[in-house]
């Protein structure tokens, strides 16, 4: 089982929306990653972006996205993925940051770790 926190930030670094749940069957800290990373994908689609840049603090995460060669790894299908939803948007740009910039996140992901699978902790949409 794997907690997943994501946070949706504007160019400001102000918080748009924030993301908890939890997914069962996870295991491997690079799956909760790729899954984390989809899970960002998904909601910065839902709350209309167009223009992204998506942090993470999994390197070898961050770089098989960012790369072109088919996956034949475990996460393959979860790359794949990540790979596809991202051409939706019109400038997207994965970026790594160190654990220590995305503590937000993975206090999230504590908490998506108490919540019932596919459920919301909370989403905060502001419109300014």
């Amino acid at each position: 089982m794997g907690g997943i926190g994501v946070v949706i930030r504007n160019g400001d670094g102000a918080v748009m929306g924030a993301y908890a749940g939890r997914r069962l069957g996870l295991v491997y800290p690079f799956t909760v990653e790729a899954s984390a990373t989809i899970c960002s994908i998904i909601l910065a689609q839902q709350m209309g972006f167009y223009n992204v840049e998506i942090e993470g603090d999994a390197l070898g995460v961050i770089k098989k996205i960012q790369g072109k060669e088919v996956d034949m790894s475990p996460i393959g299908t979860l790359i794949e993925e990540a790979r596809v939803r991202k051409r939706s948007f019109q400038f997207n740009k994965f970026t790594y940051i160190g654990r220590l910039g995305n503590m937000v996140a993975h206090m999230l992901a504590k908490h998506g770790l108490e919540l019932e699978e596919y459920s919301f902790g909370w989403k905060i949409v502001l419109i300014l």
